[in-house]
């Protein structure tokens, strides 16, 4: 009785479903009817009835969506909703259901919450990478619609745990849009400075998000040295021309790491070099920043960033700056997640004993460096005084 007053409920909210159904570009009248006549037949007492309508109602395809859906909300039969998920699923109209999607998305979430997504060698910290099932869980998520980006939004500003909102932002970088931005600015303020450093590197993969000055802010205040680094290369990653105008200040700060992200930055955005080196002296660094105050003032107006932005493979030039920056910031232990890496060019920091070139190279050169050099170091007597 109780599965023939759950049919009967369905066919009445079916019968003001169907005018609706039928307009513009939907089934026929008679298509309509015959799906309505098969969902009801879902609350059947009859196991036959309620397979074959089942059977019947994906092989209809897509066309049952809004029906199925509106089903859904109008009843509480544990078989007809079973029945009605499982259609869903063979047809790909789940994801119409706002609710089936937040499902989803919460579900495949979860699994980020026990352990950084990003790992590294212990005697290599530019050597990451993403294990499963974490590159099988982002693609998920990917196909999962614009409904993602809200939720790690959400998530990401109230959650308790840091490795958890470090990995929401590495996925916002990774899947999110400009939507996601005042969010990843908020966290460049969080407590911990892992996750400061993945919002700063979210926002430098989303091109900043209009965060400019928020990304400017970190860069140059926050008390974590490796964070502003990545700040740093954020700002490079913008294709802005303010951040541009900060990366050169930048060059001009007591801190080698920055001045040498900031070099990194700029090389790779603009192609310039302008002789300068972070490990100069500083009235040698001073007469390359004026070189670079000079041509920006002069190029300003007319310049236009590259479509898209140059990157190295693990044996090329660009690979082996990007170790050199990241070691001079103090790097991160194993097992942190933070910003996978971003290839910086070796010409950018000319090595000992190189004669500085006037026109750096363009990144993305192949050129292999020997694997044992951690960094450039400064020739003899160009330490800073």
């Amino acid at each position: 009785m109780k599965r023939i007053l759950a049919a009967l409920a369905l066919l009445v909210s079916f019968g003001t479903l169907l005018p609706a159904q039928v307009d513009g570009d939907g089934p026929t009248p008679e298509t309509a009817e015959r799906i309505g006549q098969l969902i009801a037949d879902l609350g059947s007492d009859d196991w036959q009835t309620r397979e074959e309508a089942t059977k019947e109602l994906a092989k209809m395809g897509p066309v049952t969506t809004p029906f199925l859906l509106a089903a859904k909300k109008a009843t509480d039969d544990y078989e007809v909703l079973r029945r009605i998920s499982r259609v869903l699923e063979e047809t790909g109209g789940w994801a119409q259901d706002p609710d089936e999607v937040e499902r989803r998305i919460g579900q495949k979430l979860a699994i980020f919450k026990g352990e950084p997504i990003l790992h590294m060698s212990p005697g290599d910290i530019a050597d990451q990478w993403v294990d499963e099932p974490f590159r099988s869980a982002i693609e998920e998520l990917r196909g999962l619609g614009a409904g993602v980006g809200g939720a790690l939004s959400s998530e990401a500003l109230s959650s308790d745990s840091p490795i958890y909102r470090a990995n929401l932002c590495y996925l916002m970088g990774t899947l999110g849009t400009a939507d996601q931005a005042p969010a990843l600015a908020k966290l460049l303020e969080d407590s911990d400075a892992t996750v400061r450093g993945m919002a700063a590197y979210a926002l430098g993969e989303l091109g900043g998000g209009g965060q400019i000055e928020a990304l400017h802010r970190c860069a140059s205040s926050d008390a974590d040295t490796n964070v502003r680094v990545y700040a740093i290369l954020a700002l490079g990653r913008t294709k802005n021309k303010d951040a541009v105008d900060q990366l050169i200040g930048f060059l001009g700060h007591d801190e080698v790491s920055l001045r040498q992200a900031a070099i990194y930055a700029l090389n790779r955005v603009t192609g310039q070099n302008h002789n300068f080196n972070p490990y100069y002296p500083p009235g040698k660094r001073k007469q390359a920043v004026e070189r670079w105050k000079s041509w920006w003032q002069e190029n300003r107006g007319t310049f236009e960033f590259p479509a898209s932005l140059p990157e190295g493979s693990r044996q090329s030039r660009l690979y082996r700056m990007e170790r050199a920056v990241r070691i001079e910031a103090g790097g991160v232990g194993p097992g942190v997640p933070v910003p996978p890496p971003v290839p910086v060019p070796r010409e950018a920091v000319p090595q000992a004993g190189e004669a500085p070139q006037e026109d750096a190279p363009q990144p993305g050169g192949d050129e292999a460096a020997p694997e044992d050099e951690e960094k450039p170091a400064p020739a003899a007597g160009d330490e800073d005084k």
